[in-house]
């Protein structure tokens, strides 16, 4: 995305980039599942990354060149808050519902689930 551009978001399952000047779709990105949960859009700094979260319980990150992400990190099972280990089985009502990149660190992208749980993570 760039100045002339945007980037929306929408429950289809993809988040597109429209033209500013007319109706036409410059990119689609798909790949992550939207249907009925807002799963949060963010750009990086330099507009060379996107990311948004997903009805699967993951993180996907794009290129603003690319319609397929380039990185999908699952957020894993839940936690037991006594001791601390992963609980065997998934809920599938569990989505990833913001994402946050690092105003002055392109690279560094927070991201947070449905259950609470908040991650920080560095792209290489």
């Amino acid at each position: 995305p760039t100045a002339a551009s945007a980037l929306a978001g929408s429950i289809s399952g993809a988040a597109v980039i429209p033209a500013a000047a007319d109706s036409r779709c410059l990119r689609t990105f798909s790949g992550h599942s939207n249907e009925k949960n807002f799963v949060g859009l963010s750009v990086n700094s330099t507009g060379e990354f996107l990311a948004c979260g997903s009805e699967t319980n993951a993180v996907y990150v794009y290129s603003s060149r690319l319609s397929k992400p380039l990185v999908v990190h699952n957020f894993g099972n839940p936690v037991d808050s006594i001791n601390g280990e992963e609980v065997p089985e998934r809920d599938p009502a569990h989505f990833v519902s913001s994402v946050c990149w690092k105003r002055n660190s392109p690279n560094i992208l927070l991201a947070a689930n449905s259950q609470g749980r908040i991650k920080v993570m560095e792209l290489r």
